[in-house]
């Protein structure tokens, strides 16, 4: 239930060269071992999202049954959040999280001197670390397309489901990211969002928007 925050690298340009050289020595290396697992099934999935290819495949055994997936233990789930410009909006998301004892770490854009760079290169350092998933606060995609589309490629390169809270322009393509986390409090339908995280992280089908809260949880322990 630990919370670690990090600066924006590139964007506070701290030992900005040698970070980022690590980390792309570091994702080359992960992109490699895809390569190298090819024949055992590839990182990314083919004609899907990372955390969502029981929804998009609709597996199903013999007996017409959905395929039951091995899940990942709570306490192994480790979540990246990559923050925004709203202050409020990043407290309440770890206060749930961490409510909820997942692992968090998080990757704060604020008073840094570039914001957007900052962001995309907080989901490439956390591709490497190889979190469990990726939570990206309030994006808009739009804003440098190319280097979203780089650094959310090196997270689907590396296996890891990328959601995207309340997003203000989510990307076009749409296999970068398993789903839209739409916080509310308002529909009787949201989940906790430590639920959402776990639904992705063990691929379990699920919509491509899901309306979640972050009021205290009730998750089991």
């Amino acid at each position: 239930m630990s919370i670690r925050t990090e600066a924006g690298r590139r964007g506070e340009g701290l030992h900005g060269s040698q970070r980022r050289c690590g980390a792309a020595r570091i994702t080359a290396m992960l992109a490699s071992l895809c390569c190298v697992a090819m024949l055992l099934g590839a990182c990314a999935p083919r004609g899907a999202a990372v955390g969502d290819t029981a929804g998009a495949a609709s597996e199903r055994n013999g007996n017409g049954a959905a395929v039951v997936h091995d899940s990942v233990d709570k306490g192994d789930v480790t979540v990246g959040v990559i923050g925004s410009d709203d202050a409020a909006l990043d407290r309440s998301v770890l206060a749930a999280l961490s409510g909820s004892d997942l692992d968090v770490s998080y990757v704060s854009t604020n008073r840094v001197r570039n914001p957007l760079e900052a962001a995309q290169q907080g989901v490439e350092d956390l591709s490497a670390q190889a979190v469990s998933v990726i939570l990206v606060s309030a994006i808009n995609a739009e804003a440098g397309a190319r280097g979203w589309d780089e650094a959310l490629g090196d997270a689907r390169n590396a296996g890891i489901p990328v959601a995207l809270i309340n997003p203000r322009t989510p990307p076009r393509d749409a296999m970068l990211f398993a789903a839209q986390l739409n916080i509310t409090a308002s529909d009787a339908q949201a989940v906790p969002i430590a639920q959402a995280v776990l639904t992705l992280v063990n691929d379990v089908p699920h919509g491509r928007v899901i309306a979640v809260d972050t009021a205290a949880s009730t998750m089991g322990q």
